[in-house]
């Protein structure tokens, strides 16, 4: 009813979403679980584990469709059935791995479980804030196209699945990106960070721009395999021949929210969402649309994806001129210290901090350093004195 869909389409939509909640247990244990591989760095596993999901609904959906007559509930079950599968394959695979592993892991304290929420939270609940939005703006968007016809309802849900196999691979590059980039902050390797930032967008740009030209190009034979009506085929070609030159802003937005993402700035592409879905893209594609009908609707697509890449452009480059925030220890930060002029090494923590190595003291007593090397405990990270200083 939100949506401005009736009759046999929205009884159809309802017993899906329906049979879909019902199985969102699996989906959610899924998600945990390539997360977990992710984290870990296997992202080879979780890449195969998905693939496996994918060939697996596919055929769990030929089967309660086709064989069954389930209908819509059928194709509706295949996603979490599958999920299922997959979850229970990959938990038990980690399980024997925890087991047949080293028990090296410090004790769970409520302090460090506490500290260890706190930052779950600080990095989850934005994406899950921005993950809610793009829901609701979708639903909305359904609910702008509706008055112009089940020709453009149907080009709707057409380009929706289009989007998704198109973008597949460059979420998995930002979710890489994301644990490469978590994982040399806690490491304190800034250089690895900024070349593998850089190569990413650099991998990035080049498969934008290769899928943007087979849109283009394939266009028409890409539309005929996604429906057998010329009227929605029509309104598909349109889109692509809009929208696919624009094609490398969305992927470089979601790219570099990889990289923010990785450095615990969850909120950048929170306000990024917000900013091109919900205060550009929806708005315009209401009045552009019925200024200048279904043309409209796909410009505020493209509007939206520039002002989305101009947002995150603005934030890269102001959060890439911020020092590195100090590595964790016990779930506390480390806190940086200063380069002294009376010790060598100084500090582990920040490089950035110890640019030039600090010269020795002319005095031969360190009592009359400027800063004694007493005052720099070893507890926070930074070096022994040498001997003799």
């Amino acid at each position: 009813m939100l949506t401005g869909v009736t009759g046999e389409v929205a009884a159809q939509a309802r017993t899906f979403v329906v049979t879909l909640c019902a199985g969102m247990a699996a989906i959610y244990a899924l998600g945990a679980v390539c997360a977990v591989l992710a984290g870990r760095g296997d992202a080879r596993r979780a890449t195969r584990l998905l693939i496996v999901v994918g060939v697996l609904n596919a055929v769990l959906a030929w089967l309660f469709v086709a064989v069954l007559g389930l209908g819509i509930a059928g194709a509706a079950l295949a996603v979490p059935a599958a999920d299922a599968v997959a979850a229970a394959v990959g938990l038990a695979r980690l399980v024997r791995e925890r087991r047949a592993g080293p028990r090296t892991a410090a004790a769970v304290t409520p302090a460090a479980l506490r500290a260890e929420v706190r930052r779950g939270l600080a990095v989850g609940a934005p994406m899950s804030v921005q993950y809610l939005l793009i829901g609701v703006g979708v639903l909305a968007l359904v609910w702008i196209v509706t008055p112009f016809g089940e020709a453009a309802l149907a080009a709707l849900t057409v380009v929706a699945r289009l989007e998704l196999l198109t973008t597949v691979l460059f979420l998995n590059l930002s979710g890489a990106l994301m644990v490469f980039t978590a994982q040399n902050t806690g490491a304190g390797h800034t250089d690895r960070i900024r070349r593998g930032v850089r190569d990413t967008v650099l991998l990035g740009t080049g498969l934008a721009a290769a899928v943007s030209l087979l849109l283009l190009v394939e266009r028409g034979p890409i539309a005929a395999l996604f429906s057998t009506g010329p009227g929605t085929r029509a309104v598909v070609e349109r889109y692509l021949l809009i929208t696919a030159p624009f094609f490398l802003c969305y992927t470089l937005t979601v790219v570099l929210h990889g990289w923010f993402n990785g450095i615990a700035r969850a909120v950048v592409p929170l306000v990024c969402t917000a900013a091109s879905l919900g205060a550009v893209r929806l708005p315009l594609s209401y009045w552009l649309g019925h200024a200048r009908g279904v043309d409209g609707v796909m410009w505020a697509t493209v509007s939206g994806w520039a002002v989305g890449l101009g947002y995150t452009l603005l934030a890269t480059r102001h959060t890439a001129g911020a020092p590195p925030p100090p590595r964790m220890r016990g779930g506390r930060p480390r806190p940086v210290v200063p380069c002294s002029p009376c010790r060598s090494p100084v500090c582990d923590v920040s490089p950035s901090s110890c640019s030039k190595a600090p010269s020795r003291s002319t005095s031969a007593s360190p009592r009359r350093c400027s800063r004694p090397a007493r005052a720099c405990p070893t507890r926070y990270g930074c070096a022994a004195p040498p001997p003799g200083s």
